[in-house]
């Protein structure tokens, strides 16, 4: 695995987590929130099964390199927080 710098888009070579065995562990996880298109991505190539059947909502990327102002992000991954309690009820 290799990386220059700091973006995504840099990673070489790059492994996914276990996402099984994580939710395995910690049953009480009941949804996911993405923090970029790339992790979805990368969550639903290493676990399709788990990437349907578990509620998940990607919200837009914290990166400098996506071009959104600040308190629009911010209120995106808030909304995206909302939407997940609420299903989680």
């Amino acid at each position: 695995i290799s990386r220059e710098g700091s973006a995504d888009a840099n990673i070489k070579n790059g492994i996914a987590n276990d996402f099984s065995d994580l939710f395995d562990r910690y049953s009480n996880l009941k949804s996911i929130l993405f923090g970029s298109k790339g992790a979805e991505a990368v969550f639903k190539n290493a676990s399709p099964a788990l990437y349907t059947a578990i509620p998940h909502l990607t919200a837009y990327s914290p990166s400098s390199a996506y071009p959104k102002r600040l308190s629009d992000k911010i209120e995106n991954w808030r909304s995206c927080i909302r939407q997940l309690k609420e299903l989680n009820r």
